[in-house]
C-alpha cells in the first residue's frame, strides 16, 4: 500500500433506520482491532426514515446524503469517490453479513488478492423458495459466464483496491447489479480474486 494506505469502509443505506447504528458500531468495533487507517462513509440514499439522522448521531463517519434514491451502485459510487484511501469495503446496512470477518479481507488482499468477495451463510435460510431457484441459475449462470466458482457474485460484502473499480466505472450500472457487474469486468481482465 502507499501513501493512502488505509481502508474507506462504505455502507450503502436507504431506509436502514432500525440497524444502521449498530452497522456503525460493528465497524468501527472491527477495524479497530486492525491497526491500519480507516474511514467510514454512510451513503443515505434518499431515504424517508430516520437513517441520516441516526448515522449522523454515531460519530466518526463521514456522511453523505443523497436528496433522493438513486440507487445501490449509485450510491457506492458516491462513497468511491468520496474516499481517500486505497483499500475500498462495502457492506449492506441491514446486518446480514460478518462485519467481523473484515480481518479476513485485509489478510487476503495483503496476500496480493485486488478483491476480496464475502458470502453470506444465511442466505440458504432466509431465501424462499423462488428466490432460492432464482439464486442457484445465477450461479450456474456465473459459473458459465466466467469459468470460476463465486460463491455470491453480487454480494455486497467485499474489499478491493479503489483504483481497480474507478477503472470500471463507466461500465458499472447504478442499481444492484453494480457488485455482479464488478465482479465479471475484474474476472475478465485478469484481477486477483478471492
Amino acid at each position: 500500500m502507499n501513501t493512502n494506505s488505509g481502508i474507506s469502509y462504505i455502507v450503502p443505506a436507504y431506509n436502514e433506520e432500525n440497524s444502521i447504528g449498530e452497522t456503525i458500531q460493528r465497524l468501527h468495533s472491527t477495524l479497530k482491532t486492525l491497526a491500519v487507517p480507516y474511514e467510514i462513509i454512510v451513503v443515505n440514499d434518499g431515504s424517508k426514515d430516520k437513517t441520516g439522522l441516526i448515522a449522523g448521531q454515531a460519530g466518526n463517519i463521514i456522511l453523505i446524503n443523497h436528496p433522493t434514491n438513486i440507487g445501490y451502485g449509485n450510491s457506492l459510487k458516491s462513497g468511491i469517490l468520496k474516499a481517500r484511501y486505497d483499500w475500498i469495503g462495502i457492506v449492506d446496512a441491514d446486518g446480514s453479513y460478518s462485519i467481523e470477518d473484515i480481518p479476513v479481507f485485509v489478510k487476503e488482499m495483503r496476500n496480493g488478492f485486488d478483491m476480496v468477495i464475502g458470502s453470506r451463510e444465511n442466505s440458504a435460510r432466509i431465501d424462499g423458495p423462488v428466490k432460492k431457484i432464482f439464486r442457484w441459475i445465477f450461479k450456474k449462470i456465473i459459473k458459465l459466464a466466467i469459468e470460476n466458482n463465486i460463491e455470491d457474485a453480487n454480494s455486497g460484502f467485499r474489499m478491493f483496491k479503489r483504483d481497480l473499480a474507478i477503472n470500471f466505472f463507466p461500465f458499472l450500472c447504478g442499481a444492484f447489479s453494480f457488485t455482479t457487474s464488478l465482479t465479471i469486468l475484474a474476472m475478465g481482465k485478469a484481477y486477483f480474486i478471492k
